[in-house]
């Protein structure tokens, strides 16, 4: 029997309270309002600016990956269309929403759907690449030690992917040579064959190096949540952690990434000494905070109605 989409959406709201009920069941209620007494509005302010920052940095991550992609559209339009889907994205569930909400933008803007999942991917593919190596390089700061064999297994299994995405494409270029493919496989020939020079195009580095700032201002938000609430972490510990928390949110299994990512950050930040109690505040502070940067989309979403300009 198909499932429905709102079954699947409802399915991942269930998810979520499921988890964020779970972490919170052995949470000291009296605790918890003694924490938030204590709070430091400055630290706090501050940590909102971090986070708020992010959605800026996202827009310019996206106009490389769409610049991959030969697709010209103005910073403006990426920067309304970035705010507007991370809004959209807070009622859908995690990583496909807001992905699904910038390919919509896109083709409303005129762009071929092909050319918007390659940017939207290229987008993505450099987030998760810039995560992934700022847990790596957090991996000696860690607080627990990592198996050596996870570690050689991962990267084996990165340059494993990697190489067989490189042959496919090889494949594919040879293919868009040949004469007479069928149509359905020539077009999706010239779609590998558009990855490949995007993937090595000094586009993709320059959002590779945006994904960086994006997650490194997260760390910094997450940082200055942790010492409104009186707990001086040490930054390098954090990249590990916040990555995998990050990582984890993005995994279309809950609700824009609650209880998944609170279940991560519970943890790891619980290697650091933090309490239960403080170390879920803090997550949900640091969500929270993401939702609040978001808002700015709902005027977006609400006065969008025109086509942007070509250039820039």
């Amino acid at each position: 029997m198909a499932i429905s989409k709102r079954a699947v959406v409802l399915l991942k709201v269930g998810v979520s309270l499921a988890l964020v009920a779970l972490i919170a069941a052995n949470v000291s209620a009296s605790d918890f309002v003694a924490i938030l007494r204590s709070v430091k509005l400055p630290a706090l302010g501050a940590a909102l600016l971090a986070v708020a920052l992010t959605p800026v940095v996202a827009s310019l991550r996206w106009h490389h990956g769409c610049r991959a992609f030969n697709i010209t559209l103005p910073r403006a339009f990426l920067a309304r269309a970035t705010y507007s889907a991370l809004f959209v994205g807070q009622f859908l569930p995690a990583g496909i929403g807001v992905d699904s909400a910038r390919l919509g933008l896109l083709w409303k803007a005129g762009t071929p759907v092909p050319a918007g999942l390659g940017s939207i991917a290229c987008d993505r593919l450099a987030g998760i690449a810039a995560i992934l190596a700022l847990a790596v390089a957090g991996l000696p700061f860690a607080p627990v030690a990592i198996p050596p064999l996870a570690l050689w297994a991962g990267a084996a299994l990165a340059l494993g992917a990697s190489a067989a995405a490189w042959v496919v494409s090889g494949m594919a270029q040879r293919l868009q040579l040949d004469a007479g493919p069928p149509r359905w496989l020539a077009q999706l020939a010239r779609v590998v064959v558009a990855a490949r020079r995007a993937l090595v195009s000094p586009h993709m580095a320059a959002a590779f190096c945006w994904g960086v700032v994006i997650h490194l201002l997260s760390i910094l938000g997450l940082l200055l949540i942790s010492r409104s609430l009186g707990y001086e972490l040490a930054f390098l510990p954090l990249l590990s952690i916040s990555s995998i928390a990050v990582f984890a949110s993005l995994l279309p299994i809950s609700f824009n990434g609650w209880g998944v990512r609170e279940g991560a950050l519970v943890l790891g930040l619980s290697l650091l000494q933090v309490p239960r109690e403080s170390a879920l505040l803090i997550s949900v502070i640091y969500g929270l905070f993401l939702a609040i940067a978001s808002l700015p989309g709902a005027i977006f979403v609400a006065t969008s109605s025109s086509r942007p300009v070509e250039g820039g």
